[in-house]
């Protein structure tokens, strides 16, 4: 089966080194993850990883920074929904950096990384 398991939840003992670097058309998306913190810790990935399905991570990393913010809160928790807008935003558009800030609300504390320079120069304004 040509399938990929996008993890919404990567907990802090599993390390998914493979970033999505981009969507086929003729492939199988499985996005899970969540139970994985809440239930069973790596349900998702040890079942995926049984089965021989890859399993990737979305590119927050490469193209996203912390935003700072004055409680330092950031979080790369995705609901279902998040994650399916932002590998059809890729799709569609075929760049990451729109597909993430499409995808990612600002409350979860990251931004692109080349909006870095300007949010220096321009902080947002806080609440």
């Amino acid at each position: 089966m040509n399938a990929f398991l996008i993890l919404t939840v990567i907990g802090a003992s599993i390390v998914l080194s493979d970033a999505l670097e981009y969507v086929e058309e003729d492939k199988v998306y499985i996005l899970g993850g969540l139970v994985d913190e809440t239930i069973q810790k790596k349900i998702s990935y040890t079942r995926a990883k049984e089965l021989g399905i890859r399993t990737a991570r979305l590119p927050i990393d490469e193209y996203m920074v912390k935003r700072p913010n004055p409680k330092n809160f950031h979080s790369k928790i995705l609901a279902i929904n998040q994650v399916f807008e932002i590998l059809l935003t890729f799709r569609d558009t075929k760049d990451w950096i729109k597909a993430l800030t499409a995808g990612i609300p600002p409350g979860k504390g990251y931004m692109v990384a080349s909006a870095v320079s300007t949010d220096i120069i321009n902080p947002p304004e806080e609440l």
